[in-house]
């Protein structure tokens, strides 16, 4: 039957996302322990680049770490109805769609893995697009797919971001020119916590982040398009409802 069907995926999501997790949490405290063990051994004996090194892994992992805790705060009040369209709609403030990008674009560029400072050209035709929102949920569902954009992009390229308005709607469209994902694969990836080839490719976040993203901005009344043509590239395409603050 459709509901046991649908009682399947819901179980088979919920193995992937504490596999996901505790891998996710795991990787990053391994390296953690080992330059803390290090450090607490052979403090007196590591030169300065030394030193730095160590102190760069600490900093890699804590960020790591920090990007899933804020994963599983955000799935936590999903789940919880804590972050609903109804909360939202009574409790949400309004900003403007630039603001929210422009802060998603750091925070981005903090969860990526890959390609920290690669170029990324906004294109606001419309700044003054307002929407309701809670605003650390909304920066952190762009802040996904602009990290994810950034790691699967070639290192000579440049992640594109451009904005406009349209019939009581703000449309906001991130493309990338990465290897693009196999069309087989489309439906996979949107799937809740599922990665494509994650056993041959170490991809910290693509399939988490990509469906908090979207359960993020469907809980804001809106919709997540993702589209990809293999060596092309990947384009995500975000609709939200504008407010008219007139």
């Amino acid at each position: 039957s459709l509901s046991a069907a649908g009682d399947k995926r819901l179980e088979s999501a919920r193995k992937n996302l504490i596999r996901m997790v505790t891998h996710e949490l795991r990787t990053p405290l391994v390296s953690i322990d080992m330059v803390q063990d290090v450090i607490s051994r052979r403090g007196d004996q590591l030169t300065q680049s030394q030193l730095d090194e160590y102190l760069d892994i600490l900093r890699s992992g804590t960020k790591r770490l920090k990007h899933v805790i804020e994963q599983m705060v955000f799935i936590t009040q999903l789940e919880s109805d804590a972050l609903s369209s109804d909360a939202i709609y009574a409790e949400g403030f309004e900003y403007q769609i630039w603001e929210i990008l422009t802060s998603a674009v750091n925070l981005g560029r903090g969860f990526a893995y890959r390609n920290r400072d690669l170029p990324i050209n906004v294109d606001a035709r419309d700044r003054d697009v307002v929407v309701l929102c809670f605003m650390d949920a909304m920066r952190h569902a762009f802040a996904e797919l602009i990290s994810n954009a950034l790691n699967f992009s070639p290192e000579d390229s440049a992640v594109v971001i451009s904005q406009w308005e349209s019939d009581d709607t703000v449309w906001i469209n991130i493309q990338d020119s990465g290897p693009g994902i196999p069309q087989e694969h489309i439906e996979l990836v949107q799937q809740d916590y599922h990665q494509a080839n994650r056993e041959s490719q170490e991809q910290q976040g693509m399939g988490l982040g990509l469906s908090l993203a979207r359960r993020l901005i469907e809980a804001h009344g809106g919709e997540l398009e993702l589209s990809s043509i293999e060596g092309k590239g990947t384009q995500i395409l975000v609709k939200l409802p504008t407010l008219d603050v007139s």
